[in-house]
C-alpha cells in the first residue's frame, strides 16, 4: 500500500491517542463520593491556572481551519490571511482589558447570562439559538471535515477502503442517493435488461462520464433516479456502449467519501472520549499538552519544508520563498490584483476575502471581537480562571502565541505554493528525487490540499507521526472545546431557564452530556454535503460566522457599555442580525464580506440607537449614589471627543473615497470603504462616551462599576505593549 504513513508513523501517532484519552479519561474521574456540580462541569471549578487558561485558549482556537484552512489560503493568497492572527493578538489585549473583568465580576457561566441579567431572557435564548446554529453547522462541521480531509490525504492515501474491513464507509457512500456510484450501478442494472447491450465490450467514451455527472446534479433539483436511469439506458443501448471510466469514478467517489465519512467518525468518537464525560476539567488540562504538540510538531513541520527549499538553512529558506513568492507577502490586497482558486474550477479577485485596509480599519474587528470576547468555546476558558489576574496573565500568553501562529500554519502554505510553481533548479532537482519525476509533481486539485501534501511528501517517517499527531491535537482539542461550549450553553441558556428551573446539579450535568452528543453526531452527518465544494474552507467560516457577529458586537457592547442601552434595542439588533446580514449577502454578492458586515454593523448600531432615544420605558433616574464623579466625567468627555474627532477624519475619507472627491477615489481599490465602518464605530464609541458622562437618564439594568474594575497588573501592561510592539512592526515590514 502507498500510504502517506508508514508502521511507525502509525505507532507514534496510536500512542499520541492513548496518552491523550487516557490523560482525559483520568481528569473526568472526579472527586470520589462528590456529585460533580455544573460549575466542576462546565467551568472546571474555577480553578484554571494563567498557563493553563493561555494554552487552552490556543488550543481551542487553532484546529483544523487553521493548519488546512488557513495553509490553504496561506497557498493561494499568501501572508495576508494573517491579519485573523495578529489583529486577534490585540484583540485578546481588549478583552483582557474591558471585558473579562465584568464577566468575572458577574460570576457567570456564560456570555448569554450576561444578557439575561443586562436585557432579560428572551435576548439570551436568541444568541443562545444563534451560537447553537454557528457552532453545530459551521464550526463543528469545518473542523471534522478538515480533519478527516487530512486523515484522508495523509493516513489513508493509498488505501482502497473496499476489503480493508472499512468496507461499511465505502459502501454507505457508494450507495447513497444522487451519488455517481449508485446511478452507475443503476444504469447498469438496467442496461442488463436490454437485449443487445453487451456490457463486457465496454468503450470509453468521455461523453458518458459527463452524462452521470450531469445526472448526479439532476437528482438535486428534482428529477427522479428513475427518469435519468431510463433517459441513460436508453442512450446507451443506441450504441451498444458504456464509459468504463463511470465506474471508476464512481468507485473513486464512493472511496473518498467513504474516508472523510471514517475521518469525521473517529474524530469525533476520541475527542467526546472524555469532553463529554470530564468536561472542561478534562478539556482544559488535556490542552496543555495537546498545545505543546500543535505549536511544536507545526514548527517543525515548517523547517523541514523551509530546510527543503534551501542549501541547509532556514533562514536562508524563508528568504528564498520571500524572494520567490513575493506576491504572497502582501497584508493589504489590492482589487484586481491577485486571482486565486474559487473552488469551482475557476479564478475570483483575493480582494473579496481581504479587501485591503478592511484587515486593519475593517469589520475585522467585529470578527475578532465577537469571537475572542463573547463567544462562548473561547471566553469560556477566561471564565473558568481562578482570579482576574490568572485570567488576564493568561490572555497575554495567549496572545503572544497568536503571533507565532502564522509561523506554523501560514508560511508552509506559501512554501507549498513556491516549490510547485518555481524554476528554482535546485527545488527541481530536490523534487525529481523525491518522485522520481517532475511529471508525478502534479498540481493541488485544491488549496486545502496544501498541508497535507506537505505532510504526506516531505515529513521523513516517524517525524511525519509527530507532526500529524500536532494536526489532530489542534483538531480533537478544538472539538473537545466546541462540544463542551455547546451544552454549556443549551444547558444553562435553554434548559435551565425554559425547560427546567428547578433542575439539579446532576441533572444539569447529565443533559449537558446528551446535547454534546446529539450535537456531534449532526455535525458529522452533514459535515460533507455541507463543506464538500469548496477550496478554502476557511474562508467559508469566516464568512458564514460573520453573519452573527455584527449582531453580537452591536448587543454586547452595548450592554457592557452604555447605561441607556435598552431591551428593546437589544431585542430589535438581535431580531434584526440575521436578516440584515443574509438581506446584505442577497443584495450586494459581489461585495467582500468583511465590507459587508461593516454596512451590516452600521445598520444595526442605527436600529438600536433609535431604540435607545425614543423607547424611555425602562429608564430612571440617575441618584446621587450612581453618579459620576467631576474627575470621571470630565475624563469621559475628553476621550468622547477623540473618537469623534477620528470619526469626522475617518468618515470624510470614506465619503471622498466612495464620491472621489480629491482623487481619492482610488482609496476604494484597497478597501477605502472599510473607513465607513471605522469612523462609525468610533462615533458609536464617542456618543456612548458623552452620554454616559452627561445623562441623567439611564436604563434600569445599566451596570455600575468604577475605574478600579479595569486596572492592571504590569505584567499585563508590559506583556500587551510587546504584542502591540511586535504586530505594528510586522505591518510595517509586510504591508
Amino acid at each position: 500500500m502507498d500510504s502517506g504513513f508508514e508502521t511507525l508513523d502509525y505507532i507514534i501517532f496510536a500512542v499520541y491517542v492513548a496518552i491523550i484519552v487516557a490523560v482525559g479519561l483520568y481528569l473526568s474521574r472526579g472527586s470520589k463520593g462528590k456529585e460533580r456540580s455544573g460549575e466542576d462541569y462546565f467551568l472546571a471549578g474555577r480553578n484554571l491556572t494563567w498557563w493553563a487558561i493561555g494554552a487552552s485558549l490556543i488550543a481551542a482556537n487553532i484546529s483544523a481551519e487553521h493548519f488546512i484552512g488557513m495553509s490553504g489560503s496561506g497557498y493561494a493568497l499568501g501572508l495576508g490571511i494573517a491579519a485573523y492572527e495578529w489583529m486577534a493578538a490585540i484583540t485578546l489585549i481588549l478583552v483582557g482589558s474591558y471585558f473579562l473583568p465584568i464577566f468575572l465580576q458577574k460570576g457567570i457561566y456564560t456570555t448569554n447570562q450576561f444578557l439575561a441579567g443586562r436585557f432579560n431572557q428572551g435576548v439570551s435564548s436568541a444568541f443562545a439559538i444563534m451560537w447553537l446554529l454557528v457552532y453545530v453547522f459551521i464550526n463543528l462541521t469545518s473542523v471534522t471535515y478538515l480533519g478527516s480531509k487530512a486523515i484522508e490525504e495523509v493516513m489513508l492515501s493509498g488505501i482502497t477502503l473496499k476489503g480493508t474491513g472499512f468496507e461499511w464507509a465505502y459502501n454507505m457512500y457508494y450507495s447513497i442517493e444522487g451519488e455517481l456510484g449508485g446511478i452507475a450501478n443503476q444504469v447498469m442494472a438496467a442496461l442488463k435488461d436490454k437485449e443487445g447491450v453487451d456490457i463486457g465490450s465496454i468503450a470509453l467514451n468521455e461523453v458518458y462520464a459527463k452524462q452521470i455527472v450531469a445526472s448526479a446534479q439532476a437528482l438535486g433539483e428534482g428529477v427522479s433516479k428513475e427518469a435519468i436511469v431510463e433517459s441513460l439506458s436508453s442512450m446507451m443501448e443506441s450504441d451498444a456502449t458504456f464509459n468504463g471510466q463511470i465506474m471508476e469514478m464512481a468507485n473513486e467517489s464512493a472511496d473518498v467519501k467513504g474516508k472523510t465519512l471514517l475521518g469525521i467518525l473517529a474524530l469525533g468518537f476520541f475527542s467526546a472520549l472524555y469532553s463529554i464525560y470530564g468536561g472542561l476539567t478534562a478539556v482544559a488540562w488535556t490542552d496543555v499538552i495537546q498545545v505543546i504538540f500543535l505549536i511544536g510538531g507545526g514548527l517543525f513541520t515548517t523547517y523541514i519544508v523551509l530546510d527543503f527549499v534551501s542549501d541547509g538553512s532556514v533562514f536562508k529558506g524563508f528568504g528564498k520563498i520571500v524572494d520567490g513568492a513575493s506576491d504572497h507577502f502582501n497584508m493589504i490586497f489590492e482589487k484586481g490584483e491577485t486571482m486565486i482558486p474559487n473552488g469551482k474550477g475557476g479564478k475570483k479577485d483575493a480582494f473579496i476575502d481581504l479587501p485591503g485596509l478592511a484587515v486593519v480599519f475593517g469589520a475585522m474587528w467585529l470578527t475578532n471581537l465577537g469571537y475572542w470576547g463573547f463567544n462562548q468555546y473561547i471566553i469560556q476558558k477566561g471564565l473558568a480562571a481562578k482570579s482576574m489576574k490568572e485570567a488576564r496573565q493568561g490572555l497575554v500568553f495567549a496572545g503572544f502565541l497568536k503571533i507565532l501562529v502564522p509561523l506554523v500554519v501560514v508560511i508552509p502554505g506559501i512554501a507549498a505554493y513556491y516549490i510547485l510553481n518555481t524554476d528554482d533548479p535546485y527545488i527541481l532537482q530536490g523534487l525529481t528525487e523525491k518522485f522520481g519525476s517532475l511529471d508525478n509533481v502534479g498540481q493541488l486539485e485544491k488549496s486545502d490540499s496544501a498541508y497535507p501534501w506537505l505532510l504526506r511528501n516531505f515529513i521523513p517517517v516517524g517525524i511525519r507521526g509527530l507532526a500529524f499527531a500536532a494536526l489532530v491535537a489542534a483538531i480533537i482539542s478544538s472539538l473537545a472545546s466546541m462540544i463542551n461550549s455547546t451544552s454549556t450553553i443549551f444547558t444553562i441558556d435553554i434548559y435551565k431557564p425554559l425547560i427546567n428551573k428547578n433542575a439539579s446539579e446532576k441533572q444539569l450535568v447529565r443533559i449537558g452530556r446528551i446535547v454534546a452528543f446529539v450535537a456531534l453526531i449532526i455535525s458529522s452527518l452533514v459535515a460533507q454535503p455541507l463543506l464538500g465544494g469548496f477550496d478554502q474552507v476557511f474562508q467559508y467560516i469566516q464568512e458564514y460566522t460573520g453573519l452573527i457577529y455584527p449582531g453580537v458586537a452591536v448587543v454586547f457592547s452595548m450592554g457592557l457599555f452604555w447605561k441607556r442601552a435598552s431591551t428593546s434595542a437589544a431585542i430589535a439588533a438581535a431580531l434584526c442580525t440575521f436578516p440584515f446580514g443574509f438581506g446584505a449577502k442577497f443584495l450586494f454578492p459581489g461585495m467582500p464580506f468583511l465590507l459587508r458586515m461593516g454596512y451590516v454593523f452600521i445598520a444595526l448600531v442605527a436600529v438600536a440607537s433609535l431604540f435607545i432615544f425614543f423607547d424611555k420605558k425602562g429608564e430612571v433616574e440617575e441618584t446621587e449614589e450612581t453618579k459620576l464623579s467631576e474627575g470621571i466625567v470630565k475624563m469621559m468627555l475628553g476621550a468622547s471627543r477623540i473618537f469623534a474627532g477620528v470619526s469626522v477624519v475617518s468618515l470624510l475619507l470614506a465619503i471622498a473615497s466612495l464620491t472621489n472627491i480629491a482623487g481619492l477615489g482610488s482609496l476604494l481599490n484597497i478597501g477605502g470603504e472599510a473607513f465607513m465602518f471605522f469612523g462609525s464605530a468610533m462615533a458609536m464609541i464617542g456618543v456612548v462616551l458623552y452620554t454616559n458622562a452627561l445623562g441623567k437618564t439611564a436604563d434600569s439594568k445599566a451596570i455600575r462599576y468604577t475605574p478600579e474594575l479595569f486596572k492592571s497588573d504590569l505584567f499585563f501592561n508590559l506583556g500587551s505593549l510587546g504584542i502591540i510592539l511586535i504586530v505594528g512592526a510586522l505591518y510595517v515590514i509586510f504591508w
